[in-house]
């Protein structure tokens, strides 16, 4: 699945984006994708947060932009702290860390999503594993419907027994489960769930 990861978009969010430059908006979405990777929001966030203080500094936002590859061009771009520090208080919390990034749910990342079910899909063939069976990793409950939560954890578990390599984040399962959930009530029913296997 890794071929497919990178291919997500990480879009940069905030109410007042436009007021933002279209170069402004690409390199927030270039600084978006290159730190979130395959890594959630709240991961990266720790990670930048090199104090533990619950706060990303200036400084230490500035300190991981210049560990990202082929990006050292917009480090110390006090325009782009500005756009992400929203309250202007010098620090950002995880709120707005949140806020100004996320995986984007485009016709393009459902695509992706569609492709990366089909390469599921044909990883669970050639592992000869039946549907009822991995219908079971993702409803323990046997309720005849999967959650948002159930799917992510019965993705993780099952990709650990196939000793799969290509784990998504929180943000990209929910694109893929934006993907299967047909009627959009927020749950996986067992027909959308045979619709998608075939």
């Amino acid at each position: 699945l890794d071929d497919f990861l990178g291919r997500f978009r990480v879009i940069y969010r905030e109410g007042t984006a436009g007021r933002l430059s279209e170069e402004q908006l690409a390199d927030l979405g270039e600084i978006g994708r290159h730190l979130l990777g395959r890594d959630s929001r709240l991961e990266v966030f720790q990670r930048i947060d090199t104090s533990g203080n619950g706060y990303v500094e200036a400084a230490e936002f500035q300190a991981a932009l210049a560990q990202l590859p082929g990006l050292g061009r917009l480090v110390g771009r006090q325009d782009l702290w500005e756009a992400v520090d929203i309250n202007g208080d010098g620090r950002l919390n995880l709120v707005e860390f949140c806020a100004s990034f996320e995986v984007a749910h485009t016709e393009e990342t459902e695509h992706m999503a569609e492709e990366i079910w089909q390469s599921i899909l044909i990883s669970l063939h050639r592992n000869s594993v039946s549907l009822d069976f991995v219908w079971r990793y993702f409803d323990p409950r046997n309720a005849g419907r999967i959650s948002a939560a159930d799917f992510k954890a019965g993705f993780n578990a099952l990709n650990r027994s196939l000793q799969g390599g290509g784990l998504l984040t929180d943000d990209q399962l929910d694109v893929v489960i934006h993907f299967l959930d047909r009627n959009g009530d927020g749950m996986i029913d067992r027909d959308e769930w045979s619709a998608v296997y075939q």
